[in-house]
């Protein structure tokens, strides 16, 4: 007897449920680690191709954690922007390269979300990953290309759970592990994009970051392929 449609059922309704009710404050709380010395982060400079500079979605020293082999890294793409590429790398803190690739850019302004693939080497834990953004606005690598940074360090996992709910989210961005929290909480928002619950608490972990200018920009997806190496 098929039991699928029954079980797809329940779980709908469990996650609508569980969006019903009351749930913890997503505030961030930074972990209190170094950022590496050469952290900088942030964006470089304006170009032709950009009337504002994107903002990476980080904390204020720059660095967020992950339990992810291969985390999310999100980045605020500004309006009229006229570039549709983008070259993604990862190095290390005596930068030797980890990862690069070629991205495909939205149209769209908003929050766009790099999931990186399958086919990118996992994060070794306890190493400090610097990952660059550099937008290709003629469709080429150029000297003045603008330049978006941030830092990334893998943990051993701390909170085992396969449920993206609110109750593990307001967990991790309480134990300041950055990318999954915020990546985590993206996820809930595009699946509930009318619930006033989720939107709260995605205004909220922005605004614990600095960033609640962000928390009405909209989510678009995007995916590292083409170019790698190890």
């Amino acid at each position: 007897m098929r039991v699928y449609p029954v079980i797809q059922g329940l779980s709908l309704i469990y996650l609508l449920f569980s969006f019903s009710l009351p749930a913890a404050a997503v505030f961030f709380e930074p972990p209190g680690d170094d950022a590496p010395k050469e952290a900088t982060g942030g964006a470089s400079r304006n170009h032709t191709c950009l009337q504002q500079l994107p903002i990476p979605l980080l904390p204020a020293n720059h660095l967020g954690l992950t339990q992810a082999k291969r985390p999310t890294i999100l980045v605020n793409l500004p309006p009229e922007h006229n570039t549709q590429q983008a070259f993604f790398s990862l190095q290390d803190e005596q930068n030797n390269h980890h990862y690069q690739t070629l991205v495909s850019l939205p149209p769209e302004a908003g929050i766009f979300k790099l999931k990186l693939p399958n086919t990118a080497p996992a994060l070794e834990v306890g190493k400090n990953y610097k990952w660059s953004l550099v937008i290709l606005c003629n469709g080429f690598l150029e000297p003045d290309s603008p330049d978006i940074t941030g830092w990334v360090r893998r943990i051993n996992p701390t909170l085992e759970s396969t449920v993206t709910s609110l109750e593990r989210i307001s967990q991790l961005a309480a134990a300041g592990i950055w990318y999954d929290t915020v990546s985590s909480l993206a996820d809930l928002r595009q699946a509930a994009p009318t619930n006033p619950i989720v939107s709260t608490h995605w205004q909220e972990l922005l605004v614990s970051v600095g960033l609640e200018q962000l928390a009405h920009q909209p989510l678009l997806e995007g995916e590292a392929r083409g170019l790698s190496e190890k």
